[in-house]
């Protein structure tokens, strides 16, 4: 348990979730001390302390459970920066929503409207920027990630193929295993590529960062299942083809997918 809470990417999960709550408090003082020095000619540091009361800590909850909901703590899949920007804003406005219903049949205490509106004005583009600053220095700091590809080969090929025409994804495929190698369609793999014997050697080599199967054709034994399964819980992605390359562009390939994929999707 605890080798499962302190893996890197845990880490680099308790790091966002801390700037996050540090920019969700800090955007709540700075409405308020905008909303005071508005509305009063001569306003003090008191005034804005004194708005301050427990329930503010509501709002922070409401604003990380609404951030969680739209899966901006997984940490593990593609991050789109245009698609999560949008995502963090439709969450801070979905939380806002929310705080303004409960604090409407709470009369002791109101989270004030011109306060409110200021502070989601303020948060989107604060939880932006700093998501944005968290992103690019990750990415500068992290290597492309290795991805271990499995599936047939007319599958397997046309996904590298689609993979090399797709710019700054932070993935590069170093391990291969090919079901019918007979069916490669017309993308030869580099010879860089790692070419395995079986799904449980390619598993065995633990050269890779990130596992993507053809779920669609390819059938697993249950060793092989289980070897998936524990490759996942030791901090490796594992994703089915169609399922990654939707993360990656927003898409699913027809070729890829089955009626079992569409009704697990």
């Amino acid at each position: 348990m605890k080798h499962y809470l302190l893996t890197y990417t845990k880490k680099r999960q308790y790091i966002l979730f801390l700037g996050d709550m540090l920019v969700i408090a800090l955007s709540i003082f700075i409405s308020y001390v905008i909303r005071v020095y508005i509305s009063r000619k001569h306003p003090a540091m008191s005034d804005v302390l004194s708005r301050f009361s427990p329930w503010l800590l509501l709002v922070m909850l409401f604003h990380w459970l609404s951030l969680y909901v739209c899966n901006q703590y997984n940490l593990n899949r593609q991050i789109n920066l245009i698609r999560s920007s949008v995502m963090v804003i439709l969450s801070v406005w979905s939380a806002g929503l929310i705080i303004s219903g409960i604090f409407f049949f709470l009369p002791k205490y109101v989270f004030g409207r011109q306060v409110l509106l200021i502070h989601l004005l303020m948060l989107s583009v604060s939880l932006v920027s700093w998501r944005l600053l968290y992103t690019g220095v990750l990415a500068k700091r992290s290597k492309p990630k290795r991805l271990a590809v499995v599936g047939g080969g007319q599958i397997v090929s046309s996904f590298i193929e689609e993979l090399s025409h797709i710019r700054n994804i932070g993935l590069i495929v170093n391990n291969l295993f090919v079901s019918n190698s007979s069916s490669t369609g017309t993308c030869p793999f580099p010879v860089s590529m790692r070419k395995h014997k079986s799904v449980l050697d390619l598993l065995e080599s633990n050269d890779f960062d990130v596992l993507a199967f053809d779920s669609a054709n390819g059938s697993f034994s249950d060793s092989e299942i289980r070897r998936m399964l524990e490759v996942k819980y030791r901090d490796k992605a594992v994703y089915d083809l169609p399922t990654l390359y939707k993360n990656l562009t927003g898409k699913v390939p027809l070729t890829y997918i089955d009626g079992r994929w569409l009704l697990n999707s």
